[in-house]
């Protein structure tokens, strides 16, 4: 028997009973997470597939506990990861693009679209100074991003590459520092090149690239190894959220004939705000960017953004001219076929969420959010700093708010920063372990969500994140006193 599908009264069920969701959010009757250990969960949800159709009541029932047992992101005391929520005009623009249900390789299914992410990207070159000829492509997440970014060095720096293979040629590298994201290292493997082509640089104890060791390390490869085909610089990297000397950087990318990319998908965000640009000065100089909207300006998941100033890499790197798709003799030209730069054929119609968010929100209004994201890591900082309990690891470059619960049977010294870190190094695993204890804790209560992480100096600490447009003080102020609550418990 066929089964009736009532589409009208599905989706308003559904839309009622996402703004539920979403009020309760508001209202704060929900909490961040209803948290279970796998195996409970298991037993909770109906997870089986049966063999029949099940009734559309069954259907919507399964649609609100997904909701119930899901984090909500959206809400204020989301601190977890490196984006929160999602923007309203954004998640109105997923929903468009789902019922439309089209693709982005060809202008014929996606006319609208492809000169809407031309448009885009002139708007992003703006911002961050460059002009003349340039080009972008949206991309499914950040680590697609750096990976499309070293695929495109790659093949600037030897387009033969793309024929003949890597066998029998030197051994090409990348120099990224030891702070950067993973996927430089993803990406080597996925390409072939090998985990040891992605060379770390050291950095600093507040997390930046070491120039002088960077020119060495170029020095070195060359005269012994081989050839540095691409230097990865951060804006904001994932833990410390520190900002590499973009300008010294490419300064020694041109004097090497080095490719660079800057990885600002956490916190590029500033290149709309005249007072935080200065984060990324040099950032007109390099080859390519990359970031991700969907962090720092609040789109709903996925949208990532990859540019350059080097237009005619993407014009022939991945370009395969198949004529099923990409013929040459259209009426509109294969000009406005924007699929073929890429090395996947469909993807999302990630745009519409930038641009709607772009045009509702304005420049002005994207710098106020983010200065706003800033003003509050600034009065957490200070909030740290006037708990005994807690103590800062240091003072932020980004928004990301690194800082340690002290045991109350640990004293520090309190006569330099310098010793006070030297304390809590020596006691380097009580302070490792009830850190994760105080997460594990935090989770049960579901409360709040903040993260930790550690670094090749020091244990354990929490790596609070400041985004949301939402937080308010009074969400500062209950993180700081929640882990301390959370740290006597577990004492």
């Amino acid at each position: 028997m066929k089964k009736f599908i009532n589409t009208e009264y599905l989706m308003d069920r559904t839309v009622s009973m996402i703004k539920s969701y979403m009020n309760s959010i508001e209202t704060g009757e929900r909490k961040v997470i209803d948290f279970h250990q796998p195996q409970a969960l298991k037993e909770m949800f109906d997870f089986s597939l049966p063999t029949g159709w099940s009734s559309d009541e069954k259907i919507l029932e399964s649609m609100q506990a997904v909701l119930d047992k899901s984090v909500a992101t959206m809400h204020p005391r989301f601190f977890n990861q490196l984006y929160a929520g999602a923007n309203v005009y954004s998640t109105m623009a997923e929903w468009i693009t789902s019922v439309l249900n089209t693709s982005m390789y060809t202008y014929e299914v996606g006319p609208l679209f492809t000169l809407m992410e031309e448009y885009v990207y002139e708007c992003l070159a703006k911002q961050v100074w460059w002009e003349g000829h340039i080009d972008g492509m949206m991309l499914p997440w950040w680590s697609n991003s750096n990976l499309n970014a070293m695929q495109m060095a790659r093949y600037a720096h030897n387009p033969e590459l793309h024929k003949s293979g890597l066998y029998g040629n030197k051994k090409l590298y990348v120099l990224t520092s030891d702070e950067s994201h993973y996927s430089i290292t993803k990406s080597a493997m996925l390409m072939g090149l090998g985990k040891d082509a992605v060379v770390k640089v050291k950095t600093n104890e507040q997390g930046q690239m070491d120039v002088d060791e960077l020119e060495a390390i170029i020095h070195q490869i060359r005269e012994e190894w081989g050839e540095v085909f691409m230097i990865n610089a951060t804006s904001g990297t994932t833990v410390l959220g520190a900002y590499d000397p973009i300008r010294k950087i490419s300064e020694l990318g041109k004097k090497y004939e080095i490719r660079v990319h800057v990885d600002m998908i956490w916190w590029g965000t500033v290149m709309f705000d005249n007072t935080l640009k200065e984060k990324i000065d040099g950032i007109e100089l390099v080859d390519s960017f990359a970031r991700n909207p969907h962090k720092m300006m609040w789109a709903s998941m996925q949208c990532s953004v990859w540019m350059t100033q080097r237009p005619w890499i993407t014009a022939s790197c991945n370009v395969l001219k198949t004529q099923y798709l990409f013929a040459n003799d259209k009426g509109y030209g294969v000009g406005c076929d924007t699929g073929d730069k890429y090395s996947q054929c469909g993807r999302r119609v990630d745009v519409l969420k930038l641009r709607l968010m772009r045009k509702s929100l304005g420049q002005k209004g994207i710098a106020a959010n983010t200065r706003k994201a800033f003003a509050d890591a600034q009065y957490f900082v200070q909030k740290v700093n006037d708990t005994p309990e807690l103590y800062l690891y240091q003072e932020p470059q980004c928004t990301n708010i690194c800082f340690w619960y002290i045991p109350s049977d640990l004293t520090l010294p309190w006569t330099s920063h310098e010793a006070n870190l030297a304390t809590i190094k020596n006691n380097y695993h009580r302070i490792h372990t009830i850190t994760a204890k105080i997460k594990d804790r935090m989770l049960e209560k579901g409360e709040m969500m903040v993260n930790y992480a550690y670094t090749k100096w020091y244990p354990n600490f929490f790596r609070m994140i400041t985004i949301s447009p939402k937080v308010k003080k009074e969400d500062l102020d209950f993180v700081a006193s929640h882990i301390v609550e959370l740290g006597r418990e577990i004492e």
